[in-house]
C-alpha cells in the first residue's frame, strides 16, 4: 500500500485558497474468485482537488459565501489486474490487463444567509456543477476510443448537476427552536427530487429533545 495526502490552505480575510491531493495505491486492486483473477495487480486512484472560497458581509444582515471548484477524480494508467499467472491452472503465460480512467468537474456553490429578526434567520442557496465522467475504462486488451487531451472524445459525457434549498429557523422562545426546510436537486443521471425538512430542539440545562423530519 502506497498512500499520501496533501491539504494546504491559505487564507486572506474572506478569502481561502485551499489544494487537495489523496493518492490512494490499494497495491492489490479488486478482489475477485482465486480462479477468476490473482489478486496480485494494483488499482491506483489520484483525486486532485482546487478550491476558492470567498465570505462576505453583504450587509449587516446578509452573508455570503461562494465557492468554485474544479476535481480530477482519476484511475491512474499505472493500474493493472493480473488476468493469469504463468504456471498456475490454465495460464501458460502471465496476462496483464492495465486501466485507466479520467473523470473532472467543476462546480459553483452560491449560500446566503439573512438575519431578519433577532428570532428569524433563513438560509438559501444554489449548487452546479459541470461534470466529465469517463463511460468505459482504457485498457490494453480492448482500448475505448483514444482521449483527445480535453475529456470531450466519444468514451466521455458531460452532465450538469444541479440543486436549491431554502430553510427557516425561528427561536421560538429560550432553548427552544424551529427549522423548515425545502431542497430540490436536479440530477442529469437519476432526475429531479424535491425533499423537505424539519426539526423542532429544546433544551433545558444538560437535558435535551430533539425531534426531526426528512425525506
Amino acid at each position: 500500500h502506497q498512500n499520501h495526502a496533501i491539504d494546504a490552505r491559505l487564507a486572506w480575510k474572506g478569502l481561502e485558497l485551499g489544494i487537495q491531493q489523496l493518492w490512494m495505491d490499494s497495491g492489490y486492486g479488486v478482489a475477485y474468485a482465486a480462479d477468476e483473477s490473482q489478486s496480485m495487480g494494483r488499482w491506483i486512484r489520484p483525486e486532485t482537488s482546487i478550491y476558492l472560497r470567498d465570505k462576505s458581509e453583504l450587509s449587516g444582515s446578509l452573508t455570503s459565501t461562494a465557492m468554485v471548484r474544479f476535481r480530477h477524480s482519476d484511475v491512474d494508467d499505472g493500474s493493472f489486474d493480473v488476468e493469469s499467472f504463468y504456471g498456475y491452472g490454465s495460464g501458460a503465460a502471465s496476462v496483464i490487463t492495465h486501466y485507466e480512467a479520467l473523470n473532472s468537474s467543476l462546480a459553483y456553490t452560491q449560500d446566503l444567509e439573512f438575519r431578519a429578526s433577532d428570532r428569524l434567520t433563513f438560509n438559501g442557496g444554489l449548487d452546479l456543477e459541470q461534470k466529465t465522467l469517463q463511460k468505459a475504462y482504457l485498457t490494453t486488451a480492448a482500448p475505448a476510443a483514444p482521449p483527445d487531451g480535453s475529456l470531450n472524445d466519444a468514451n466521455h459525457f458531460s452532465v450538469l448537476d444541479r440543486a436549491a434549498y431554502l430553510q427557516g429557523r425561528y427561536l421560538l422562545a429560550s432553548g427552544q427552536q424551529l427549522t423548515l426546510g425545502i431542497r430540490n436537486d436536479d440530477d442529469a443521471i437519476f432526475g429531479s427530487a424535491t425533499t423537505l425538512r424539519g426539526g423542532y430542539v429544546f433544551n433545558a440545562g444538560a437535558w435535551g429533545v430533539k425531534a426531526l423530519y426528512g425525506q
